[in-house]
């Protein structure tokens, strides 16, 4: 083959529809600038999924080394001026694409972000489930052209503890071994750096974010013209503080009476609500050894045996990813927690277990010790793990309960009616009639009044795979 000239790689013609694209964006609105994005994107996962091939193009005729670079990550952040830990990641990416030709068909379609790649190939390097992966080209891309993001790494995640549990196993229990807390002074200040396992770290956070909030709130009663006293970063600062504080209140108070208001005042150890709900699918509760879940209990009790590895596969043997999407093992706000964590949380009684069917709705709730109060209310949070308007990321534990079909107008109060809304959203809901909706697989679509969705997934183009052209 002849040498080919750098003229021969000319993208001038791409730029030209640029400048024109941007001298027409001043004319658009309403449906058409929905349009103009989804168009924008697609082309911007295109340009991106060819920057990859270069990138592997790169590291077929090692190109790097002729600069001195060891790994074609030096030679990407050398001539693009990224990080190199952005440049270590784009190298990793196109390694991974030259071995999953399918994925890396649909990349080059626009059909699917980089985002969603990145988090497909992640574990590439790791020569435990590397075979796997990219066996698993076919079925992964396919699902990720009509899913999210976000929904491919629910199903990443849970492909990871599937394929890898000894692995998963491993990381959980070296992580509740690194558990630690070190408070450093200097300079003038106190710096103060903890790390947990994912159960327990979960528990703190539940803590912190209550104080939070309710710091929040105490700025928000002294906002002047809006403008709140303490910035997020203060007010997160003041309530470790005050967690702590309040914990030395709880020991130094007697357990008979309180010295100060003469009240009586139980142990810090005494019975309290959870603060973390552990949701797991019927499926992933029956085969990790579950508690009995078949009628209303005092509280879970703990599984005998330890947890197993659940079943992963279909009906050919290959990973059910309908059924990962589904996969729930950890916390109600989405944070996935390990199975020997989840355990041991419940045998402690720290946490309270959810279960939740193939569609999302709430089955069961377990108390710990006593009944809770509001379960119907709890039951509509849990549904998700985060406010159900699209692109809203607000945490569920934050969020409203809301009624899918309004209850002024005859809807149940129930879990199969409910899920959580943001306060912004759940007024602009009513306030402009918009809808919320949940399909089938427990998906949730937001519909303007005219009954057109808010979001959309792009769909895939013919040219998805590598055999067609």
């Amino acid at each position: 083959m002849g040498v080919v000239s750098d003229s021969s790689f000319d993208l001038s013609p791409v730029a030209a529809c640029v400048d024109a694209a941007f001298a027409v964006l001043p004319s658009l609105e309403g449906a058409a600038l929905d349009h103009a994005l989804m168009t924008v994107e697609r082309s911007s996962r295109r340009m991106t999924a060819l920057r990859s091939a270069v990138i592997a193009r790169s590291l077929e005729t090692a190109r790097f080394k002729a600069d001195g670079h060891r790994r074609a990550g030096g030679w990407v952040a050398a001539m693009t001026g990224s990080t190199r830990q952005d440049a270590g990641v784009a190298a990793r990416v196109a390694t991974a694409l030259s071995s999953m030709p399918y994925l890396a068909a649909a990349f080059a379609a626009g059909s699917v972000s980089f985002e969603t790649v990145e988090t497909i190939t992640r574990r590439i390097t790791d020569e435990r489930v590397v075979d796997q992966l990219i066996a698993s080209d076919v079925s992964l891309t396919g699902f990720a052209l009509g899913h999210s993001t976000d929904d491919v790494r629910k199903v990443m995640s849970g492909w990871d503890r599937l394929v890898d549990p000894a692995g998963a196993a491993d990381a959980a229990v070296k992580a509740h071994e690194r558990r630690r807390v070190r408070i450093v002074r200097k300079d003038g200040e106190v710096r103060i750096y903890a790390r947990f396992g994912a159960a327990q770290g979960e528990e703190m956070a539940a803590i912190h974010a209550r104080f939070v909030r309710r710091e929040f709130e105490r700025d928000a009663a002294a906002a002047v013209d809006g403008e709140l006293p303490r910035t997020a970063d203060q007010r997160s600062a003041d309530a470790l503080a005050a967690a702590l504080r309040t914990a030395d209140d709880w020991i130094t108070h007697d357990v008979r009476e309180c010295p100060h208001c003469g009240l009586p005042m139980p142990f810090p150890t005494g019975s309290r609500d959870p603060l973390v709900n552990i949701v797991f699918d019927e499926e992933s509760l029956r085969r990790w050894g579950k508690p009995d879940v078949t009628a209303p209990a005092d509280g879970p009790t703990a599984p005998s045996g330890g947890p197993s590895r659940p079943s992963d596969a279909a009906g050919d043997g290959a990973l059910d990813l309908q059924r990962l999407l589904r996969f729930a093992a950890g916390t109600s706000d989405g944070a996935p927690v390990p199975a020997d964590d989840i355990v041991r949380a419940m045998i402690l009684g720290r946490v309270r277990v959810i279960v939740r069917r193939s569609d999302g709705v709430i089955t069961h709730i377990g108390r710990r010790q006593r009944l809770f109060r509001g379960l119907a209310r709890d039951a509509a949070i849990l549904q998700s793990v985060a406010c159900t308007w699209a692109g809203c990321t607000v945490p569920a534990s934050e969020c409203q309960a809301d009624h899918l079909h309004p209850h002024a107008d005859g809807g149940a109060t129930g879990s199969a009616n409910g899920g959580p809304l943001c306060g912004h959203h759940n007024r602009f809901k009513a306030e402009h009639g918009f809808r919320t909706e949940r399909d089938a697989h427990g998906r949730w679509h937001v519909l303007r009044p005219d009954g057109s969705p808010t979001s959309s997934h792009l769909p895939p183009e013919p040219r998805a795979g590598p055999d067609t052209g």
